[in-house]
């Protein structure tokens, strides 16, 4: 059940990916880290201790969420209440992947 449902959420972000068409949205404001922190309007966040390369993926402004992709992770969270815990699903990459980034000195 569990994996239908991470299958079901794989593909509707996919199809959302190329319903949206090709060209890249262009980000609404430019801030620095320092810039963002004294806005106080931020909130840490971390999966693990480790570092783990936040990438935004797509923000549904509809749906209030934004689609976080990091090491082994994809991540739902709501724009609106980012203490909320995040929907998540565990997403390794592949070992052919994995070594193909080893082999690019990644």
């Amino acid at each position: 059940m569990a994996f239908r449902k991470i299958c079901v959420l794989v593909g509707v972000f996919i199809c959302s990916v190329f319903v949206k068409g090709s060209s890249q949205p262009q980000a609404r404001v430019y801030l620095t880290f320092d810039e963002l922190r004294e806005t106080k309007t931020s909130e840490y966040f971390s999966l693990s201790h480790y570092p783990l390369d936040y990438r935004i993926l797509l923000m549904d402004e509809d749906q209030d969420r934004i689609y976080v992709g990091s090491k082994d992770h994809i991540l739902s969270l709501n724009i609106n209440n980012i203490s909320q815990e995040p929907l998540s699903v565990f997403w390794p990459a592949s070992t052919i992947k994995v070594e193909e980034c080893k082999m690019a000195g990644k």
